[in-house]
């Protein structure tokens, strides 16, 4: 049983560290304020909390309906959007000497000072592996944090592979707004829980610790998802990112998730229409993008390394006489911080989209 060690939980409680003037020789990059200012403004607005994009894609329900979706971009196509333009821009800092082929992309949101964190996971193309029992990694993951400060909780990046034993270090990566993370896209990665967030002196000091997400979801349990998820964030500022998955292959043929759906895995970013309007956000302002000055890769943040990653879980010093009811932590909240095996990620991933797994779906509709 292994569980993370306090090494890193006090490297992710503890501020970050400052920008660095010379590029370092580590597998994970930050590369602060390389966002542009206006597609960086432009995107906090699209994907914000009360934005429609969330509504209208279904995103608050979509892991529980198993209907997950992410969209494609082929780097040597022009842009057509807002995003595209944005990993056009940053497609030099991906760069890792093996050529660039396509980008995968999709967007999260968490409410910062609050949320949980999100779970221990590897990116592959899950359709592929579906189809095939193929594992197609990404050549290069990536993370834009566009909303959001250090207190919205660090990526966790570990140096573990599909089939590796336990790492023995990883990075922490503390968000800042229009920064650019990369790291090697087989790695194993997620989201530690976000600092409890402080009130200002005006509130009362029994109201130290914001309300935990989870319970001011429930409260408003009677309301629409995305309505409880507004409501959410009225008092807090949003963890927002968008995450770009680098593959040096177009696999979308291999994939089981081929298909007509709009919203499927690497799909395209639909026509705006009255029913679906979020794609208007994204339009493209053609003046701004001709004036855009390249990525400037010469300056780098530092990321934090713990040389400790896991530690055993120790074992009870006395054994109780009677039988004790083991706790179950419920599927949606077991993040993978404590782990039975090493192997548990990797289990599961092959559980849910293994040949025949459960979230595996037939092919062409």
């Amino acid at each position: 049983k292994l569980r993370l060690s306090p090494h890193v939980w006090a490297a992710a409680a503890a501020a970050p560290p400052p920008a660095l003037a010379a590029t370092c020789a580590r597998p994970v990059r930050m590369f602060p304020s390389c966002v542009p200012e206006y597609l960086g403004k432009q995107l906090t607005r699209a994907f914000a909390p009360g934005a429609a994009y969330w509504r209208e894609t279904g995103y608050h329900n979509a892991s529980a309906e198993k209907n997950y979706f992410t969209f494609f971009f082929d780097v040597e196509s022009q842009p057509t959007n807002a995003v595209e333009a944005l990993i056009s821009h940053l497609r030099p800092l991906a760069e890792t000497g093996k050529k660039l082929v396509c980008a995968e992309w999709w967007v999260h949101t968490r409410l910062a000072g609050v949320h949980p964190g999100h779970e221990l996971h590897y990116d592959c193309e899950e359709g592929v592996m579906e189809a095939s029992g193929e594992v197609l990694h990404p050549l290069v993951s990536s993370v834009v944090y566009l909303a959001g400060d250090e207190s919205a909780g660090p990526t966790i990046v570990l140096d573990q592979r599909l089939d590796s034993k336990p790492a023995r270090r990883c990075w922490l990566a503390h968000p800042r707004s229009r920064a650019f993370m990369t790291f090697p896209g087989e790695l194993l990665h997620g989201v530690l829980p976000a600092a409890r967030a402080t009130p200002p002196p005006s509130q009362p000091q029994r109201l130290q610790a914001a309300e935990p997400a989870e319970r001011t979801l429930k409260r408003g349990a009677d309301l629409p998802a995305e309505a409880a998820f507004e409501k959410s964030f009225e008092k807090g500022q949003h963890r927002l990112t968008l995450m770009i998955a680098w593959y040096g292959v177009d696999a979308r043929e291999k994939s089981s998730k081929r298909g007509r759906h709009s919203l499927r895995p690497q799909g395209a970013v639909p026509r705006a229409s009255r029913r679906v309007t979020w794609p208007r956000e994204l339009e493209l302002d053609q003046v701004a993008l001709r004036t855009q000055a390249p990525a400037d890769p010469g300056r780098e943040m530092d990321v934090v390394e713990v040389g400790s990653a896991w530690e055993p879980v120790p074992e009870p010093a006395v054994v109780p006489r009677v039988q004790v009811k083991l706790l179950q932590v419920p599927a949606h909240l077991d993040l993978f911080f404590f782990q039975k095996s090493h192997a548990d990620v990797r289990e599961r991933l092959w559980r849910e989209h293994g040949l025949g797994g459960t979230w595996a779906r037939p092919g062409a509709d």
